[in-house]
């Protein structure tokens, strides 16, 4: 073991670094949507009128796309810990988690014998806080105008204009999710350890990495354990930290995005209450790509 502080340090780096490698492979963690997804939504609130419709087909895509994301890092994370675990016991002779460890691990994530919900409300807004880091890093770029001064170095005498202008829109295509990933990962790695520091009893838990972590629990106590309530539970919490996850995250999104377009307190009241309707219109809409694809919608929502 190492001193605390080390300790948390090397987490924060193990999620930033796993992060960053999935954003350059082109991957998506689960219930951390693009920052122009509230602002579009909130563009929508702002106008109201026949944007009604527009304002629901908005969220419904966003409700999609994250449970689309959640099960898709769901479907890789299982696997992927098994396979690390049959590794680390190839060579260590033992399970990543030793059985005792992993009641614990499933202890912790059962929705009302722990903290999980407050935990997970957490994770929300530091979902959302990073979703601001990334924005702000993005727009401080631009106003920099980084992007151009990339293209323009004085190096490209010797690279040639076309590998600095490729360097200039790779630059401009990922700083916000560079920021944004990054400070994720710090965050959620100093969490738990600034807890302890404090005395405040504060911990992080992420959809992914808590199957994650349910998956090595189950593998170090054996499979008979996945009949016992206390893994029943286990899952429902998972359930419950996808749902705190991405409606504190978003929700602390809109907010923002509605005061910065200037949206009157009673037009922003409505926003529930549109959802409400076209959920209880068209359910299936917020789970299956059923609407049709028509042109506007659908430039507003990727402009």
């Amino acid at each position: 073991h190492r001193p605390p502080l080390q300790e948390a340090l090397l987490a924060s780096c193990n999620y930033a670094g796993s992060f960053l490698l999935m954003q350059f492979l082109g991957f998506t963690l689960a219930t951390k949507q693009p920052s122009v997804t509230a602002a579009a939504l909130a563009g929508a609130v702002k106008k109201g009128g026949g944007d009604r419709k527009e304002l629901v087909t908005i969220t419904a895509r966003l409700v999609r796309s994250q449970l689309a994301a959640a099960t898709g890092n769901v479907g890789a994370v299982i696997p992927a810990a098994i396979a690390v675990d049959y590794w680390y016991q190839k060579s260590a002779g033992t399970h990543m988690l030793s059985p005792e460890y992993g009641q614990k691990v499933m202890g912790s994530l059962h929705p009302t014998e722990s903290g999980t919900i407050p935990y997970a409300m957490l994770t929300g807004v530091i979902l959302w806080a990073s979703s601001i880091v990334g924005s702000w890093l993005e727009n401080w770029a631009v106003y920099r105008r980084l992007p151009e001064a990339i293209a323009e170095h004085r190096i490209r005498r010797i690279v040639g204009q076309r590998v600095t202008n490729w360097a200039s829109r790779v630059f401009a295509r990922n700083i916000a999710g560079v920021g944004g990933t990054t400070s994720l990962g710090l965050m959620l790695g100093l969490t738990y350890s600034l807890g302890q520091f404090s005395g405040i009893p504060v911990d992080v838990r992420h959809v992914t990495l808590s199957t994650g972590s349910l998956t090595y629990a189950v593998l170090g106590m054996g499979t008979q354990v996945m009949s016992t309530p206390a893994f029943k539970g286990a899952c429902i919490g998972i359930g419950i930290i996808l749902m705190m996850n991405l409606g504190v995250s978003f929700t602390l999104a809109v907010i923002v995005a509605l005061r910065a377009r200037e949206v009157p307190f009673w037009q922003a009241m409505r926003l529930p209450l549109d959802l409400l309707i076209g959920f209880f219109k068209s359910p299936l809409r917020f789970f299956l790509p059923v609407e049709g694809a028509s042109a506007q919608p659908h430039a507003h929502h990727h402009k």
